[in-house]
């Protein structure tokens, strides 16, 4: 048992080169293997008779042993005089918070850029006009035609600018631009939600829409449109009878002027393809062109009972409504030409009929036509019916639904 208690610590200690290599240590190393091959070594080979002579040679050795373990173990390769290299602290470093950037400052734009379908509309017909048809305007006209929680909404404008557009004889619209909180916001949005406005997402702003039918029995049934648009602190006003749809040129008009509105490029991107797209004959080039393959004539090319409005070069979807010369009677045959933008598409319907009213526009794309008939007495109410027609991109012509008066 000695033997094999005394092999193992021979060989594990002065076999080991982390002891064996530290200078300050090779003469313990030297004398320690010298003692061990005196002592195990000649205790293996004389057997178990040599015990009690060499015992004491045989203890030695193994105590020699036993404290070169201690030794080694308190032993380690660095220089103890060295201080202890110092540890990088460990705390973790708070970082500073960088300061909200101001909100930019709101722009109102003029109103040569507040909406440039409106402008355009209203400069094709500053020939036919006695005055200006485009003009800075007050709040008189919204203050009379508005309800009473946008009235208040727009008492907390910080800064309002308003635009009139005589767009034809019988049409025209105002548009507000006001900067108002969104906290401001909030009453006029929840009253919209629950009246008779229809809501729906233009683009990045929030939409409400609501038409005031005009007198049924008038000669000219004029309907007025209301539209409010929201983005940001930013509340858009428009309202009138024009033909068009000033709703995305009034954000664009908006956007333009305050790009930080606007998280993406996408709805400037699609004004740059539309914009592309316009261009080519004038309302009255296109109808003095066109009418001219439209039988039952003649018509009415001056403009005076024919409706250009609704022919917008910049608009997917467009119309002419044609009117007798001399004009009129109250059935009296009233042919819609269309357009996709500048091109001329053909009649809305293969026979025509009396368009009752204004045709209403429904979307860039999309119009809604209402047709009449006489009923039993024909100084009473018309029958009517009710087509909408819309451009199909996909098909490249136009598609039609609803009801047409009877063949």
């Amino acid at each position: 048992m000695l033997v094999r208690l005394g092999d193992v610590c021979c060989s594990g200690l002065f076999g080991n080169p982390d002891f064996t290599s530290q200078k300050h240590l090779f003469p313990i190393v030297w004398a320690g293997r010298r003692l061990c091959s005196l002592s195990f070594e000649s205790l293996e080979k004389k057997g178990t008779g040599m015990r009690m002579k060499n015992g004491g040679l045989h203890i030695g050795a193994l105590a020699f042993c036993l404290s070169g373990f201690l030794m080694l173990s308190g032993c380690s390769a660095d220089d103890p005089a060295k201080p202890p290299k110092p540890i990088a602290s460990q705390e973790a470093k708070t970082p500073t918070p960088e300061p909200e950037p101001e909100p930019e400052p709101i722009v109102l734009p003029g109103c040569d850029t507040m909406n440039a379908t409106a402008k355009t509309e209203a400069d094709a017909f500053a020939p036919n006009a006695s005055g200006a048809t485009v003009k800075e305007t007050g709040l008189d006209s919204f203050l009379s035609q508005a309800g009473p929680i946008a009235r208040e909404a727009m008492a907390k404008a910080v800064a309002v600018k308003g635009c009139s557009f005589n767009v034809y004889f019988t049409n025209g619209l105002s548009e507000w631009v006001a900067e108002v909180s969104q906290a401001d916001q909030v009453p006029l949005i929840a009253g919209l939600r629950e009246s008779d406005y229809v809501e729906s997402q233009l683009g990045e702003a929030l939409r409400f829409n609501y038409t005031e039918e005009g007198d049924p029995n008038a000669f000219l049934k004029i309907d007025t449109h209301f539209t409010y648009i929201f983005i940001g602190d930013i509340w858009i006003s428009i309202i009138g009878n024009g033909q068009l749809d000033y709703d995305q040129a009034a954000l664009d008009g908006v956007l333009a002027a305050n790009p930080s509105l606007s998280g993406e490029s996408e709805s400037r991107s699609s004004k740059t393809i539309t914009v592309q797209k316009c261009g080519g004959d004038t309302a009255q080039e296109a109808m003095a062109k066109w009418a001219a393959t439209v039988e039952r004539g003649p018509w009415d090319l001056t403009g005076q009972f024919s409706e250009l409005s609704g022919y917008d070069t910049c608009a997917s979807l467009s119309w002419i409504v044609l009117r007798p010369e001399p004009c009129c009677t109250r059935f009296n045959i009233t042919p819609v030409l269309l357009f996709h933008y500048s091109e001329y598409v053909g009649l809305a319907t293969k026979k025509p009929y009396a368009v009752e009213g204004e045709i209403r526009r429904l979307g860039a794309d999309t119009i809604s036509v209402t047709y009449m008939w006489p009923g039993d007495d024909p100084y009473g109410t018309a029958n009517t019916a009710i087509s909408t027609f819309a451009w199909d991109e996909k098909s490249g012509s136009i598609t039609r639904q609803g009801n047409l008066p009877p063949s």
